[in-house]
C-alpha cells in the first residue's frame, strides 16, 4: 500500500513503476512459497539474525520484516519468540539456540565480529561456516529495503542450495535493478554487492 500510495502521489509514470514493483514482489513471494510452504517446520534450518549497528547481539524479533522474510524463505527465525521489532540478546541465549545459520546485517560490513570472536566459535553455524553477511545494494537488504524480494531469494538459496540452485542470483539482480530502478548493473557489480563490497 505504501509503494502504491507514493506511485499515485508522484504521477502516472511512477504509478506504473510502483505497480511493476508490487507485481515483482508478489510473484517472487509466490515462487518461493510454492517450495518452502511444503517444508515441515522440523526440517527448516534455525536462523539467527543479528548485526544491527555492527553488533551481532542486536537484531530483530517477531514484529519485524526480517522475521517475515526469513520465514518466507524457509528458515526458522529464532528470535521470533521476542515480541518486538528491534531486539537485544545475550550470548547465553545464542548458545541455547545454537543456530544452524547466522545472518549478519549488511551494516556489520563483515562476518569478522562472529567468525573471529572466540565467544562464538563453539556454535554450530560457525563450525560449519554458515555465517553470512547480508548484501547491501541501494540500501541494506535487511532493513525493510525495497530490495526485500532479492533478500528472500538470496536467503532461500542459502537455506536450500540444492532446491534453489537453478535460480540465478546475479541474473535476478540485474533484472530487478533494471526493471525496478532503471539501473544497469554488470555481473561484476552483482558479485560485489553479494560479497559485501562497495561500488568500484
Amino acid at each position: 500500500r505504501q509503494v502504491t500510495f507514493f506511485g499515485e502521489l508522484l504521477g502516472p509514470e511512477h504509478e506504473a513503476r510502483a505497480e511493476k514493483y508490487c507485481r515483482y514482489f508478489d510473484d517472487t513471494v509466490r515462487r518461493i512459497l510454492a517450495v518452502t510452504s511444503k517444508i515441515k517446520a522440523t526440517d527448516r534450518p534455525s536462523v539467527y539474525y543479528g548485526g544491527r549497528n555492527g553488533n551481532p547481539l542486536l537484531g530483530q524479533g517477531m514484529a519485524s520484516v526480517m522475521h517475515w522474510d526469513t520465514e518466507v524463505a524457509g528458515g526458522n527465525f529464532i528470535t521470533r519468540s521476542m515480541d518486538s521489532n528491534f531486539t537485544e540478546v545475550n550470548m547465553e541465549q545464542v548458545y541455547a539456540w545454537d543456530p544452524d545459520i547466522i545472518l549478519l546485517s549488511a551494516w556489520s560490513k563483515s562476518t569478522d565480529a562472529v567468525m573471529d570472536n572466540p565467544s562464538w566459535k563453539s556454535l554450530k553455524a560457525v563450525k560449519t561456516g554458515r555465517v553470512y553477511l547480508i548484501p547491501e545494494g541501494v540500501f541494506s537488504w535487511d532493513f525493510a529495503s525495497g530490495e526485500s524480494p532479492l533478500l528472500m531469494i538470496w536467503m532461500a538459496k542459502i537455506f536450500y542450495p540444492e532446491i534453489f540452485r537453478d535460480w540465478n542470483m546475479a541474473g535476478e539482480m540485474r533484472k530487478f535493478y533494471f526493471e525496478i530502478y532503471g539501473i544497469k548493473i554488470s555481473e561484476t557489480d552483482a558479485g560485489r554487492i553479494l560479497a559485501g563490497l562497495p561500488p568500484m
